[in-house]
């Protein structure tokens, strides 16, 4: 017995002792750029509680819009109140624009103190109230028994409808008096919301503060001036739901920056939005505690965080903590930092160094700088398509322009076919030289000279305006693009008439053998097919041939291998297309490594409604072989809300079937075409399966 005690303490000393004791980096893993995917959110210490954190975990605050850039901690944010939170729910909207719009145009609803637009918002502030409500009761917060007769007349339709079907019947409902000139009841109808309140008000005993968070709103629409000003109308009924309750019932929308300004652009009455606007900055010394806080995860000892932690893996460097370089090479936002830093120790790690100095810091940029740069051009893709085009023709110039420059280079630009073809939707709106700067300084790719030196724009919400652009500005890239445009240590003043911008070196994301023009032109066809094809079995065969086209199109950098399989159900022929699985990062790559899913198999169902057969069958391909992943593909609308089919195979079988409607398929076709990534929607259908199983 004594023999086995020692036995015991030893093996206790062992597990307690860090492997990493001799050598700080062995075991260090910062963990995942993106939150979705990151378990170290998962785990207690590892938020960084900044000023926009705090804000959206008070009830009490009147902040309801929360803005940044893409890699500013929105999702992290969103995942932080739904995990800790118990008063709060997440809604992750589908669809805002219904089918009909009852005869009214874009122009009716734009004026906010029209009817059309007041319909838009009474509707949007009902359907959140409600929402309110059915989480109160799926919570066991409130009795039925304490509900007005207006909460009860409505609330039992409400709990059988998803979000974005409550909404769509409430803005029916309200555009349907309107359109018939029935005056009363449109002024009836319009009124419900402040019946809901008031009861809300007696509800006994009082409900708690409850967060409604909407996010990844931009993720399934079309970025049409319509879709802007349902989401205009969104906003304005998320500032007057938390007036109405008195915060009781808070909604809160995470926005991407370029979308904010879409709205800035066309809200008569913008002020009110402004006013309830929280930024998503983060200051150099929060980018160190997101560091420090990573690696004290780690660690068995902790170390203090405030500088102890970073100096243990990163270097100074001149005897200053290379926190100010790297937060200043990142553009202070917290994604680049990790992904930058998770470089920087990879390099160190493959010298076997114990910590990270200035040449493991340098030699991580090449590498993040060539992420740095299609992920730019992808962010700002729904305001200007296909602007990575512009960016890439950079290429092997200088550091620095002057206004001539900028002059001649767009000249350059206003012949580039590529460009034409591409950008025409804006490209020809930005000519003038200082329009250009300026847009080009937004997206925080130039800084523009000022007595300070080159000021480049952070990535707050607030910090649009740039310096004033004269003609004897001067121009800077920013340096987290110097290496993957290879540019040059001089000023362009001038090119000449017969240069011919480059664009070698600046690899672009095409299939095999496909120019920008023919990968365009398959894009758009396709999309135009899908809105034509009628469904039935005499179009299943066409169905299917297209639902191959859009992966091998839209899915090339991930799925391979792009294989037809046949088999033979109801005495039908029906074709299935299986894709090997080769990503080696996001979504995908999650795939592979949590449900060993090696091979994908898509089903092409040319109907509306999915059966149970339709699930069954999938679950059937599930083996060790192909792994454990299946998506449907149909011409029906997916909902909000997985199958019950779905969710039974994720309990079961510990596989993921995701469904696709006709509105996804167009998702990523349309983000295709404007040289957008493709994965974050089907992380947001992924999502939606795993938290209602």
């Amino acid at each position: 017995m004594p023999g086995k005690r020692r036995t015991k303490q030893t093996a206790l000393r062992s597990r307690r002792k860090p492997r990493s004791s001799s050598n700080p980096l062995l075991d260090l893993d910062l963990g995942q750029s993106f939150a979705e995917y990151d378990p170290c959110l998962e785990k207690k210490g590892a938020y960084v509680r900044t000023p926009a954190i705090k804000a959206a975990a008070d009830p009490s605050t009147r902040h309801c819009f929360f803005v940044g850039r893409r890699g500013t901690g929105k999702t992290a944010t969103a995942l932080l109140l739904s995990r800790t939170n118990g008063h709060a729910c997440q809604v992750l909207p589908q669809q805002l624009i219904p089918d009909d719009l009852r005869g009214f145009t874009l122009t009716d609803f734009r004026d906010t103190r029209q009817r059309p637009f007041k319909s838009l918002v009474a509707a949007t502030i009902q359907t959140l109230l409600l929402e309110a409500i059915r989480h109160w009761l799926s919570t066991n917060t409130i009795g039925r028994h304490s509900l007005g007769k207006n909460i009860t007349r409505h609330i039992n339709s409400a709990e059988q409808e998803i979000f974005d079907e409550r909404l769509i019947n409430r803005i029916d409902t309200l555009l349907s008096p309107l359109q018939k000139s029935q005056s009363k009841d449109w002024l009836r109808l319009i009124k419900l919301h402040e019946s809901l309140s008031a009861e809300i008000a007696t509800i006994t005993p009082t409900p708690p503060h409850t967060t409604i968070v909407v996010d990844r709103i931009d993720e399934a629409w079309d970025g049409s001036d319509t879709a802007v000003v349902f989401l205009m109308s969104l906003m304005h009924a998320c500032i007057e739901t938390t007036t109405l309750t008195k915060s009781l019932v808070r909604p809160i929308l995470f926005l991407r920056e370029n979308i904010f300004e879409r709205v800035r652009q066309i809200d008569n009455e913008f002020a009110r939005l402004e006013t309830a606007v929280v930024s998503m900055d983060w200051s150099s010394s929060q980018l160190q505690e997101l560091i420090e806080r990573r690696v004290n995860l780690r660690l068995i000892t902790k170390k203090a965080l405030g500088g102890d932690t970073w100096r243990h893996v990163f270097q100074d460097i001149e005897n200053k903590p290379s926190i100010d370089f790297v937060a200043e090479y990142c553009q202070h936002r917290p994604r680049d930092v990790l992904t930058y830093c998770t470089f920087a120790i990879d390099a160190a790690k493959a010298r076997t160094a114990k910590s990270v100095d200035v040449d493991d810091l340098l030699a991580a940029r090449q590498r993040f700088s060539d992420s740095r740069l299609k992920d730019l051009g992808d962010e700002y893709a729904e305001n200007f398509p296909n602007i990575s085009l512009v960016l890439a023709r950079f290429f092997g110039l200088g550091k620095k322009f002057s206004m001539p420059g900028i002059a001649s280079f767009i000249q350059r630009l206003l012949v580039d076919v590529d460009v034409q073809n591409n950008c025409k939707s804006w490209i020809n709106n930005y000519t003038v030289p200082e329009s250009f700067a300026d847009l080009l300084y937004r997206i925080s790719f130039f800084g523009i000279s000022s007595k300070f030196g080159f000021v480049y724009r952070n990535a707050g919400a607030r910090s649009t305006m740039p310096p004033k652009i004269t003609s004897t500005s001067q121009f800077s890239i920013h340096p987290c693009f110097h290496d993957a445009l290879h540019l040059q240590d001089k000023t362009i003043a001038q090119l000449d008439d017969q240069f011919q911008l480059r664009v070698a070196g600046v690899v672009h994301d095409l299939p095999e053998g496909a120019t920008l023009d023919s990968y365009q032109n398959q894009l758009r066809s396709l999309l135009e097919e899908l809105d034509t094809l009628p469904t039935g079995s005499s179009h299943a065969q066409k169905f299917e041939d297209v639902v191959g086209q859009i992966i091998r199109l839209c899915f090339f950098r991930y799925l391979t291998n792009i294989a037809p399989r046949s088999r033979t159900a109801d005495g039908r022929s029906i074709r299935d297309w299986i894709c090997a699985n080769t990503a080696p990062e996001g979504f995908w790559e999650m795939v592979r490594l949590r449900y060993d899913a090696t091979q994908v198999v898509w089903e092409c169902k040319n109907y509306k409604t999915l059966k149970a057969d339709d699930f069954h069958q999938c679950s059937y391909y599930m083996n060790n072989a192909m792994g454990r992943c299946a998506i449907i593909a149909y011409r029906g609308i997916r909902g909000s809300s997985p199958s019950p089919h779905a969710i039974e195979i994720k309990r079961k079988q510990d596989g993921i079937v995701l469904v696709l409607g006709d509105r996804d398929l167009k998702v990523f076709l349309r983000q295709a075409i404007k040289g957008k990534a493709r994965e974050a929607h089907l992380r947001d259908v992924f999502d939606q399966l795993v938290r209602s199983s």
